[in-house]
C-alpha cells in the first residue's frame, strides 16, 4: 500500500454506509464515505481535511484490513507483438485464389482484389482477436497477483495485529497480577500493621490495668495494717490506762470496775465494727475494680473483633472488584476478538 493506490468500497464497506452500525470510529467512517474508488491520496488527503500521511495510510490499511474497502486493479492493455499486421505480406494465397482459377470460374484482376482485401482483412481481426486475448490474458495474470499480493499483505497484517493484540492482553494480564499482588501486599501489611498497633494498644491498657490493681491492692492492704497498727496501739493503750485506773481504783467499787470495763468492751466492739467496716469497704472497692476490668477487656475483645470482621470486609471487597475488573476486561477482550 502506497500513495499511488486507489481504493474502492468493498460490499461490505457499502452496507456499513447503509446501515451506520458505528462498528467503526468517526474517523474512519468519514474516511471510508470518501473513498468512490476514483479519488487518489491526495484527493483524500485534501477532503479529510489534510492529515499527516503516515496517519491517513495507517486508516486506510485498518479499513483495508477490516474488510471495508479493495485496491483497485487498473487493468493494462498490452499492444500487439511487432510485426503481427506486417505478417500478412508473408502469407501464402496461391490455396484461395486457386480456387478460382479453377475451370468454370471467371478470374480477374478485380475478383483477385477483393479476396486479398477480404484475406487482409480477416488476417488483421485474427491478430487482433489475439492481442486482445493476450492482453486480457495478461490483465488477468497482473489481477490475481496483485490479489494474491494483496491477501499475503493481509495475513501478514492480520498476524502481526494478533501479535500485537497477544502481547498486549499478556502485558495487561501481567499488570492486573501485579495489581492484585499490591493490593494483596498493601492489605496484608495494613492488617498487620493494625493488628500489632493493636496488640500495643491491649498491652499497655493491661499494664495500666495491672499497676491500678497493684497499687489499689497496696493500697487497701496498707490501710488494713495502718487500722489493725492503731487498733493495737489503742488496745495497748487501753490496757495501759486500765491497768493504771485498776491499779489506782483497785479499791473502788466493784460497780465501777464493772462500767469500765463495760465502757472498755464497747469501745472494743466499735473499734472492732469500724475496722470490719473499713476492711469490706475495701472488698468492695477491689471487687468494683475487678469488675471495671472484666468490662474492659469485655469492651477490648469486641473491638478487637470488629477489627477484624472490617479488614475480613475490606479483603473480600478487594477480591470482588478484582474479579468484576478480570470479568470486565474478559467481556472486552471477548468482544475485540469478536470484531
Amino acid at each position: 500500500m502506497d500513495k499511488s493506490t486507489t481504493f474502492s468500497k468493498t460490499g461490505k464497506g457499502l452496507l456499513e454506509i447503509k446501515n451506520k452500525s458505528r462498528s467503526l470510529s468517526r474517523e474512519l467512517f468519514k474516511l471510508l464515505n470518501l473513498i468512490d474508488g476514483r479519488s487518489g491520496f491526495d484527493d483524500l488527503q485534501e477532503k479529510f481535511g489534510r492529515i499527516p500521511d503516515k496517519e491517513l495510510l495507517l486508516q486506510l490499511r485498518q479499513l483495508s484490513d477490516l474488510g471495508f474497502i479493495k485496491e483497485v486493479v487498473v487493468s493494462v492493455l498490452v499492444p500487439p507483438p511487432p510485426g503481427g499486421i506486417a505478417a500478412v505480406d508473408d502469407l501464402d494465397f496461391t490455396s484461395m485464389l486457386g480456387a478460382l482459377r479453377k475451370p468454370g470460374f471467371y478470374t480477374s484482376a478485380q475478383t483477385e482484389q477483393r479476396a486479398r482485401e477480404e484475406s487482409e482483412r480477416k488476417t488483421s481481426e485474427a491478430n487482433a482477436t489475439r492481442a486482445r486475448e493476450d492482453a486480457e490474458r495478461v490483465a488477468r495474470e497482473q489481477a490475481e497477483a496483485a490479489a494474491r499480493q494483496i491477501a499475503d499483505q493481509k495475513a501478514r497484517v492480520e498476524g502481526e495485529v494478533r501479535a500485537r493484540a497477544e502481547v498486549e492482553r499478556r502485558a495487561r494480564a501481567a499488570a492486573e497480577q501485579r495489581a492484585r499482588q499490591d493490593a494483596e501486599q498493601k492489605l496484608e501489611q495494613e492488617a498487620g500493621a493494625r493488628a500489632r498497633a493493636e496488640a500495643e494498644r491491649r498491652a499497655l491498657l493491661e499494664e495500666e490495668a495491672r499497676r491500678k490493681l497493684d497499687a489499689e491492692r497496696q493500697r487497701v492492704e496498707f490501710e488494713r495494717k495502718r487500722v489493725a497498727e492503731q487498733a493495737r496501739l489503742a488496745a495497748q493503750e487501753a490496757e495501759r490506762k486500765r491497768a493504771e485506773d485498776e491499779s489506782r481504783r483497785r479499791e473502788e467499787e466493784a460497780a465501777r470496775r464493772a462500767g469500765e470495763e463495760a465502757q472498755r468492751k464497747r469501745r472494743e466492739e466499735e473499734e472492732r465494727l469500724r475496722i470490719e467496716a473499713e476492711a469490706r469497704q475495701a472488698r468492695e472497692e477491689a471487687e468494683r475494680v475487678a469488675r471495671e476490668e472484666a468490662e474492659r477487656k469485655r469492651r477490648e475483645e469486641e473491638e478487637r473483633l470488629r477489627i477484624e470482621a472490617e479488614a475480613r470486609q475490606a479483603r473480600e471487597e478487594a477480591e470482588r472488584l478484582a474479579r468484576e475488573e478480570a470479568e470486565r476486561k474478559r467481556r472486552e477482550e471477548e468482544e475485540r476478538l469478536r470484531i
